[in-house]
């Protein structure tokens, strides 16, 4: 009798436990600081709960799908893995904490829609398989393991625009979350997991590729991750200042303009999109995103001019671009003159020589736009990065340069 007591509790606390948990990023304060303020206020970000689970996707090889100048389709899979996540989480009526880096994603889940996740993430691969030939990776790691090895995860909510909310995160566990991913099988989404239908909605706002706002500026993307010997945050700060310094501040740096949008009717993308959603071409699918790509083209036309007339003003469309990113490095991608970026470089290479950092770099003529738009949720995140896989290719000189730091 004793021992059914207990483990009635255990079940019962157990399901407290995960109700009151359930709600902890919603519930975070919504921070309306610029991103070197709240690198300044480690107070601000709080530890992700033990009971939640990270999801982690990627698309293995991806490097040599982006030489093989397959950048689209990389770009519109990884974007496909947030959809899939972001509409779980409406489902459940959750708000989650994610980060996207150009072949794939990172997100934060409480255990009442990892079941599901699992089960559409499942099919999204076994679609992407068929139609693409890619492995997307998808990989579930348990907060509290990473949690017992020593490592750490902390987020902070951070106000862009009325539409984005950008979680910014410190802490080695999403390093150590992503070696699990590769060297740990374990944690990898079985591929007899249950198929489930899968929702795509959202993702409807494919962009052609976009050129700097300023002519003969070029793309730059690049990723940061601090050594250890200073505290992250601030290695993280003293780089923006040295961007702000080098290129002029955020908006200054901008790589878009709501005048180089463009948004595609090209029926390739909407045939993509088709498989990824429904495995085939689905006629009606191709079809009303053939007009809806028409009918969004009209429309910004219409919103460009009615703002001018209005205000004097093209207004900014470019607020809710995740261009400038932390999940323990930093990940930023901006427009500036070809004489800047050797002045970058060389100020990176001598904090490499002094311990602070190491550091990938890419440069590109144009960025490339994925998005997600859920207006329901009032939810417009605009993904970019540089042309060709700008985020991917300046991973490949930082992952080495970590290797030879390690011996490896």
């Amino acid at each position: 009798m004793e021992v059914q007591v207990l483990s009635w509790a255990q079940k019962w606390y157990t399901v407290y436990r995960m109700s009151t948990t359930k709600n902890f990023y919603t519930e975070l304060p919504l921070l309306k600081l610029t991103l070197n303020e709240l690198l300044e206020s480690p107070t601000d970000f709080h530890p992700i709960p033990d009971d939640w689970t990270i999801i982690l996707t990627d698309i293995v090889r991806s490097t040599e799908h982006f030489k093989a100048e397959k950048y689209q389709e990389v770009n519109l899979v990884a974007v496909s893995s947030v959809s899939v996540v972001l509409n779980t989480a409406k489902n459940r009526k959750v708000s989650i904490p994610f980060v996207y880096g150009g072949d794939g994603a990172t997100f934060f889940a409480p255990s009442t829609m990892v079941s599901e996740c699992k089960g559409k993430l499942a099919m999204l691969r076994s679609n992407v398989k068929k139609r693409f030939g890619m492995d997307l990776r998808v990989s579930l790691v348990p907060m509290s393991v990473v949690r017992e090895a020593g490592f750490a995860i902390n987020v902070a909510k951070l106000y862009i625009s009325s539409t984005y909310h950008q979680a910014i995160f410190l802490g080695e566990g999403i390093r150590y979350a992503e070696s699990l991913m590769k060297n740990a099988p374990h944690f990898l989404l079985s591929d007899h997991t249950k198929r489930k239908p899968i929702n795509l909605s959202g993702l409807e706002c494919k962009w052609n590729a976009l050129f700097p706002p300023r002519v003969g500026d070029e793309i730059v993307s690049l990723i940061v991750a601090p050594l250890g010997k200073t505290q992250p945050e601030k290695v993280f700060h003293k780089v923006l200042e040295e961007i702000d310094r080098i290129y002029g501040p955020f908006a200054k740096r901008h790589p878009i303009h709501p005048k180089t949008f463009s948004p595609t009717t090209h029926l390739k993308t909407i045939m993509y999109a088709s498989h990824l959603k429904h495995g085939r071409a689905h006629s009606f699918y191709i079809t009303k995103n053939l007009i809806h790509g028409l009918l969004k083209a009209a429309k910004l036309e219409l919103k460009i001019l009615w703002h001018r007339l209005i205000h004097k003003e093209t207004p900014d469309m470019s607020t809710s671009s995740d261009t400038l990113k932390i999940d323990n490095t930093l990940k930023t991608v901006f427009a500036g003159s070809p004489q800047s970026s050797p002045r970058l470089i060389k100020w990176l290479n001598e904090q490499e020589k002094l311990g602070e950092l190491v550091y990938g770099i890419n440069i590109s003529v144009s960025s490339v736009m994925t998005c997600y738009i859920n207006e329901s949720q009032h939810m417009h995140i605009r993904f970019l990065d540089g042309f060709g896989g700008g985020y991917t290719l300046a991973s490949i000189p930082l992952k080495k340069k970590l290797k030879e730091l390690k011996g490896e």
